[in-house]
């Protein structure tokens, strides 16, 4: 049993008797003009402010018991060593911290912040337009830092987020940090219970069943809608501050079609607010976990400039529209309809083919697995256990001409766009920055990271390498143990990449430490692609063998197995929710299959040759094929039928990829070549030819900075990426 506040009360009034540490027994605790120490209060524990030789402390006491506390702040404060993220502040976990009536707790020792919560800051400098749109900057830049560290607070709300103030040649700056780590996650953490799920108006309504490293998605973007909104009338501080929230409330995300507040912003704001707003709305109705980042909703071409907010699609449009208008039908067509989200459900399925991040589910709040309908299955062969710079790169810049349109398009097709407009004066430029040397023989797969755009590689040398694209260095080695990987993939968080190759096994790595934490028997023979499906925990796994499987990716226990190609499989694509896939083989079709009922929904026929490749489009609705008959097929997914066939401009293709926003196609082959589409209009709009190799591998990174290309010599070329 743990002291209550009022023993701490008591206790802290004579430091030199109550603290263990040295530098608190000669401290003073701050008092307020009674004499009585100052403190703040909350759920789990109080905080005293404590001045000493060393400067000011603040001193957590807890009230009530939190599991794992102990292992939970080592693990914490030895992952803050390793990754000093800026926005946390260094403290000292002390397990006989405080003597209270002869017996000892802990305590949480850490530095002093001066400065205000978000609530009073955004009190104070309301009228401070310039003064909100350095907070929201600073949001943006903590989200970015900390998801490139691996970190999520867990906690993210008014009190937990502090505008310091400090001192510049005379003049007052702010600072943004972020305190109270008890629910902060951090790898180490990823089987802890949490102790607690954050500020319940600032959680997705899912967050209580999710605990992991991308928590903190919907609580930023929810505060960071909130400031815009702000900035764009301060009024609404006055009418919706409640005094435990910026705006929003558990309400507004548990029953958004009857949310005032949302009404009034869609219909009333800027675009760029009516955006952020559509996408907080979006994000209610997908699982918590597959909530956009920050960082990818919102951009700033430079520290503190205007940002950048992602574009609705029409679809999405459409959506938002049917759910903020629901509150406006009249009781007999509510009734008729059902609920708003089972209107969005029954709408899904006709407008599943526009682009869209999120999945829309009619049961949104329960994050079950799209394959929980599937059962694990009794495999008898599966048994788990545990730079050189280039001289004077070229610049090649090119626009779309009507010669290199597209032909081969069925008549009648319709066209391939994947916006709502083609882009008919887009332009690619790109410039060799350096050819990447280390490996020994092919290299036969590349992949980015999606966190951090690093690039990871592996060649028949059986080594893996990640490099920085940035520099050119290479920032770590992995060597395999006589395992030659021909496929690479990461997690959708970056914290597991994942290897397929000779001996017909799966290996995974942590990509915190570099521990092999996963290696089982996936296939008989060669496996000749893995990867993540969708945004899930599953691995697909496809090979020589002719069989596609998948398994759940921490214990490497076989789930489902999938079965209708005749020979090899050697390329196979996903849906983001997991729900459908795609793979293309050496009996020249490609298939598409979905997932829960294990099902073949369309075989698509067309190629004369192997199917070596298969991509996505962002938006889920064209299939996109390159095979050893020298052409790139494009199909409708929902009809099954063919819509272009465009290359034989660069060999035998092996490689296809599409750009994160659906805008270039990209793919490379056998002559030494790499051909860039718009693929809006389906236009080519770059050749690069004469490079030095058969291209194995092409990849674009996810912020479309860099194109790379695996070489059949060993060498990875790398070009800067930018369109206009």
């Amino acid at each position: 049993m743990l002291p209550d506040n009022l023993a701490y009360f008591e206790t802290v009034q004579n430091p030199r008797n109550c603290f263990n540490d040295p530098d608190l027994q000669a401290g003073e605790v701050v008092t307020n003009s009674h004499g009585l120490p100052l403190a703040c209060t909350g759920n789990f524990a109080i905080v005293f402010r404590v001045t000493t030789p060393s400067g000011d402390w603040a001193v957590k006491c807890f009230t009530r018991d939190i599991p794992n506390l102990q292992q939970r702040y080592h693990a914490v404060s030895e992952h803050l060593r390793q990754r000093h993220c800026r926005f946390l502040l260094p403290f000292h976990y002390h397990q006989q911290g405080i003597r209270v009536r002869g017996t000892w707790y802990p305590i949480v020792k850490m530095q002093w912040v001066n400065g205000l919560t978000l609530r009073d800051f955004i009190d104070r400098f309301l009228e401070r337009k310039r003064y909100i749109e350095a907070i929201m900057y600073s949001l943006y830049a903590a989200s970015v830092d900390m998801r490139k560290k691996h970190i999520a607070h867990g906690d993210l709300q008014h009190g937990n987020i502090i505008i310091a103030n400090y001192q510049d040649k005379g003049k007052t700056g702010y600072v943004l940090r972020l305190v109270d780590y008890d629910g902060l996650w951090v790898p180490a953490l990823k089987k802890v219970i949490p102790s607690e799920y954050g500020h319940r108006n600032y959680q997705h309504p899912g967050r209580p069943k999710y605990y992991g490293p991308l928590a903190d998605h919907f609580s930023l973007l929810a505060i960071y809608t909130g400031l815009c909104a702000l900035r764009w009338n301060p009024q609404l501080w006055r009418e919706y501050n409640n005094g435990e929230n910026i705006l929003f409330t558990e309400k507004d995300y548990q029953q958004p079609e009857l949310s005032p507040l949302f009404q009034l912003l869609w219909r009333g704001s800027d675009d760029k607010l009516r955006h952020l707003i559509g996408h907080l709305v979006l994000s209610l109705y997908t699982y918590v976990d597959q909530v956009l980042p920050l960082s990818r909703v919102v951009r700033y071409p430079q520290p503190l400039a205007e940002p950048e907010v992602l574009p609705l699609e029409p679809h999405q449009l459409h959506l938002i529209e049917r759910v903020l208008n629901f509150n406006n039908f009249t009781r007999t067509d509510k009734s008729a309809l059902g609920s708003s989200r089972e209107v969005l459900s029954s709408s899904a399925s006709v407008v599943s083919s526009s682009a869209s991040p999120y999945h829309l589910s009619s049961s949104p709040y329960h994050l079950n697995t799209p394959l929980a309908a599937l059962r694990p299955l009794q495999d008898p062969t599966a048994s788990a256990s545990a730079s050189s710079p280039s001289a004077s790169p070229p610049l090649l810049t090119t626009t779309p001409s009507a010669a290199s349109a597209g032909s081969g398009s069925p008549p009648g097709s319709p066209p391939v766009v994947s916006s709502p407009q083609a882009n008919t004066h887009a332009r690619v430029t790109v410039r060799l920055r350096r050819t990447l040397l280390g490996h020994k023989g092919k290299v036969y797969a590349l992949t980015f990271s999606p966190a951090s755009s690093a690039l990871a590689s592996v060649g028949a040398d059986g080594i893996i390498r990640l490099w920085d694209p940035g520099s050119g260095r290479m920032l770590r080695h992995v060597d395999t143990s006589g395992f030659i990987a021909t496929s690479l993939a990461f997690s959708h968080d970056s914290l597991c990449l994942v290897g397929s190759g000779s001996k017909g096994t799966i290996q995974g790595w942590d990509t915190i430490d570099w521990q092999c934490n996963l290696l089982f028997q996936a296939h008989t023979a060669w496996v000749n692609h893995v990867s993540f499906l969708g945004q899930t925990r599953w691995l697909v796994s496809a090979g020589e063998d002719g069989l596609i499987k998948i398994w759940e990716s921490s214990t490497g226990q076989l789930v489902a197995a999938l079965t209708g190609h005749k020979g090899e499989i050697w390329g196979v694509a996903t849906t983001a929710d997991g729900r459908h896939l795609l793979s293309g083989g050496s009996d020249q079709t490609v298939r598409v299959w979905e997932i829960a009922s294990q099902r073949q929904v369309h075989r698509l026929e067309g190629h004369t040759g192997r199917v070596c490749c298969v991509a996505l489009s962002p938006n889920e609705r064209w299939v996109i094929s390159g095979g050893w008959d020298e052409t790139v097929r494009i199909w409708d997914i929902t009809s099954g039928q063919p819509v272009s066939v465009i290359g034989r401009d660069v060999g035998r293709v092996h490689s296809v990829t599409l750009s994160r926003d659906g805008q270039w196609l990209i793919y490379g082959g056998d002559q030494g070549k790499i051909a860039v589409w718009d693929f809006s209009s389906l236009t080519r709009v770059l050749l690069l030819e004469n490079l030095p190799a058969p291209i194995l591998g092409v990849a674009l990174s996810p912020d479309q900075r860099w194109l790379a290309a695996a070489g059949a010599d060993g060498s990875i070329l790398l070009w800067e990426w930018s369109t206009s």
